[in-house]
């Protein structure tokens, strides 16, 4: 029995070695076929005319892989390409020796980036002092979830003109075989100045914090949260920010709606201006996504004539003319609400102001000749309020001009804060609670 046992467990030990011995071979030939194809795919449909992937070279090895890959990336309205050559050193999975230690895995991979540009490289043979350690490394996980991380190793930069202290950064992307990801990024305090003069800026630490349910669309939930501790310039205009942030988030609240909503924030401001905090929230609700996708398309044929300039003067018709005319009837036809909020503390006191437009959308006009003002007006909506702090106010340049305001109606003042009101909808225009029919100003309204 005891040695039926110790067959069985010695059986299973080999076939344990046969698998790693065997796996790192069938993880080399699927790595090769699956690279390109997994980098493209971290990019959304809509910006991929602008990315080239190109494997320069693939040395395939039983237990390690070198390749080479050249990415093209061609921003909107430029008529040259980035272009950065990423060197890959692949091991073979399932145990690799990552730099993070041991880990368990289909492939790791140490990578080295180079900017290829002609342009870039003469521009680095010029700089006269080290560039800080960069290190990056992939991992391709059993289940195939990919994590790419990026290091930049802490350095001082000086000359005769500037001095640079860096504290670093450190970034890491998740992505998971259903596409969802995460991205963290955190850098250090970062200090330039310029030598012999006030002129500088410094940054406390900042960090990065995003999230989507899908990395490859652009219209997918997600999440982003960038945060700064201090930011600050000794000169010319001296000034210091501190906790400074900036959040977005993507909402779809139909199959073909979504929401969109950006907020950013200063809480302290220290500068001879006499502003010393504010926020801006701005939404986009109810917007259609073929909007989106059709101002892409608009992007990527004007993309494509500006690197084809013979199909441009040759191609029939004023293509990018005709699609900005569909993408402006689209808009038209489609619902939206486009809302911005201001707060801030100036000259001693707070201040606010909500402006709320709302578009009902004319699904019926199906050209621009059926467009008329009566039409524009009935599916225009606005709300406006404003409200300001009398003594701060009088503290300010625009003093002055309070008293004549008020003669005339446009502003009130109640409690110490000067205040309006200005709304719009069903062809009235109400300000502070005295109504005038849109006829009276625009006699065309009524035809």
């Amino acid at each position: 029995m005891q040695s039926t046992l110790n067959y069985i467990v010695g059986a299973v030990l080999m076939l344990l070695l046969l698998a790693l011995a065997v796996m790192p071979k069938v993880v080399s030939s699927n790595v090769q076929a699956s690279t390109t194809a997994n980098l493209y795919a971290l990019f959304p449909p809509e910006t991929r005319s602008q990315i080239q992937i190109v494997e320069a070279s693939y040395e395939s090895g039983w237990f390690n892989s070198d390749a080479r890959y050249d990415i093209s990336y061609t921003p909107f309205g430029a008529s040259e390409s980035l272009v950065i050559e990423l060197n890959f050193d692949f091991m073979h999975g399932p145990l690799l020796l990552t730099a993070d230690g041991i880990r368990l895995g289909l492939a790791y991979a140490d990578i080295q980036p180079r900017f290829a540009n002609p342009q870039f490289t003469e521009a680095l043979l010029d700089i006269t002092f080290a560039l800080p350690e960069l290190s990056m490394g992939m991992l391709l996980g059993l289940d195939e979830t990919l994590e790419i991380k990026l290091d930049i190793a802490p350095a001082v930069i000086s000359d005769n003109t500037a001095r640079v202290n860096f504290d670093g950064l450190q970034a890491t992307l998740e992505v998971a075989p259903d596409m969802s990801a995460i991205f963290r990024m955190d850098m250090g305090r970062l200090d330039a100045m310029q030598t012999g003069g006030g002129m500088g800026f410094s940054i406390g630490s900042l960090s990065l914090n995003s999230e989507t349910e899908q990395i490859n669309n652009l219209l997918a939930n997600s999440d982003a949260l960038l945060e700064i501790l201090e930011l600050g310039s000794p000169g010319p205009l001296a000034f210091t920010s501190k906790a400074i942030s900036a959040n977005s988030s993507i909402r779809n609240n139909s199959a073909t709606e979504i929401d969109v909503s950006q907020q950013f924030a200063v809480n302290e401001i220290e500068s001879e201006l006499p502003l010393r905090a504010f926020t801006w929230t701005m939404e986009l609700n109810e917007l259609h996504s073929s909007v989106i996708r059709q101002y892409y398309d608009v992007l990527s044929e004007m993309q494509e004539q500006l690197t084809d300039v013979t199909a441009s003067r040759t191609g029939d018709g004023d293509v990018i003319g005709d699609m900005l005319d569909q993408l402006g009837l689209v808009v038209l036809q489609n619902r939206l609400a486009i809302n911005n909020y201001f707060t801030a503390n100036a000259y001693g006191g707070d201040h606010s102001l909500d402006i709320e437009l709302r578009w009902l959308g004319l699904p019926q006009v199906n050209s621009y000749e059926e467009l008329t003002m009566a039409a524009v007006i009935d599916a225009l909506q606005l709300q406006i309020d404003l409200s300001l702090a009398l003594e701060a106010v009088q503290q300010s340049p625009v003093a002055a001009m309070v008293e004549p305001y008020l003669q005339q109606g446009y502003i009130t003042v109640n409690n110490n804060r000067i205040g309006m009101e200005l709304s719009l909808s069903d062809r009235q225009l109400v300000l502070n609670g005295a109504t005038t029919p849109l006829e009276q100003i625009f006699p065309t309204v009524s035809q």
